[in-house]
């Protein structure tokens, strides 16, 4: 476990306390034990800072200051910084980075794949994993239990697939991507077009096998997965046309959902959720 006086150091903040203080993870105000960490960034919650329990805070200078005039404890180690929350979230990018699953290079014997996809050595391909003809996987990119890849389809380097993911034909994803179990990339997005013109009236489903594409972009080249994915909550642009049946999708750097000569493209750094009629990206 990393001492509170290390922790000070890698992410530049002020510590004020025991510096020899070791610290296991972090976790909510309420929860928080005495080899936990937890933060502070707004001032409406300073009485609840003061009842924790949490071994260490990440306070701004503004709320240490009221802390330490009315805390009855001396045992709490403060981390003094300029944004409590941004701090907190580089912490537990590490935290999560440290216990983070690694998972051997191989190819699962209940994995069913094309002859002809190109599967690097690097690459983790899980049970029950179907491959289409012509896919292509990056280096180091795994795909976990239950996933099925359609013709074509291609991935890029240090990609995270969860189970139950299907990634339609000809659907492109870039480096650092992370799709979550349930997830559906490629399927129609066009609902349907209303036609009255005739008696009765009628409603035609929008088919095309291009369908619409997405194009995500996110963290740095250099990024690890937990940086690119999940502790990233940027600024959001959607475009969207026609009848688009996802709702509007949160928490992701730039999405544009437009029609494309693939069936969807994701590129680099990002973590997408698709269920049902709902898209999540974050």
């Amino acid at each position: 476990m990393p001492t509170a006086i290390e922790l000070a150091e890698q992410f530049q903040v002020s510590l004020v306390g025991d510096g020899s203080r070791l610290l296991r993870s972090l976790a909510p105000l309420e929860r928080a034990q005495s080899d936990e960490i937890s933060f502070l960034s707004n001032p409406l919650y300073r009485q609840q800072a003061l009842a924790s329990g949490a071994g260490a805070l990440i306070v701004s200078d503004a709320d240490f200051q009221f802390l330490k005039a009315h805390s009855q404890s001396a045992e709490t180690t403060y981390f003094v910084s300029k944004n409590p929350y941004a701090s907190f979230a580089k912490m537990a990018q590490w935290f999560a980075k440290q216990g983070a699953s690694s998972y051997p290079p191989g190819i699962s014997p209940m994995a069913v794949v094309d002859k002809t996809a190109k599967i690097p050595a690097s690459c983790h391909i899980g049970p029950f994993v179907q491959i289409g003809p012509g896919v292509s996987l990056g280096e180091r990119t795994v795909l976990l239990g239950q996933i099925s890849l359609g013709e074509g389809a291609s991935l890029g380097d240090d990609c995270l697939i969860y189970p139950n993911v299907t990634i339609y034909h000809d659907c492109v994803i870039g480096d650092r991507c992370i799709v979550h179990s349930g997830a559906v990339i490629g399927a129609d997005g066009f609902g349907f077009a209303p036609d009255f013109s005739s008696q009765g009236g009628q409603w035609l489903k929008i088919f095309d096998k291009n369908s619409c594409a997405r194009a995500l972009r996110g963290a740095p080249k250099n990024a690890s997965r937990v940086q690119s994915s999940t502790i990233l909550p940027w600024s959001m642009k959607i475009t969207r046309w026609a009848t688009l049946r996802a709702k509007p999708i949160s928490w992701v750097t730039t999405i544009m959902v437009m029609p494309s000569e693939a069936s969807c493209t994701i590129t680099s750094n990002t973590s997408l959720t698709i269920s049902g009629s709902s898209a999540e990206v974050g």
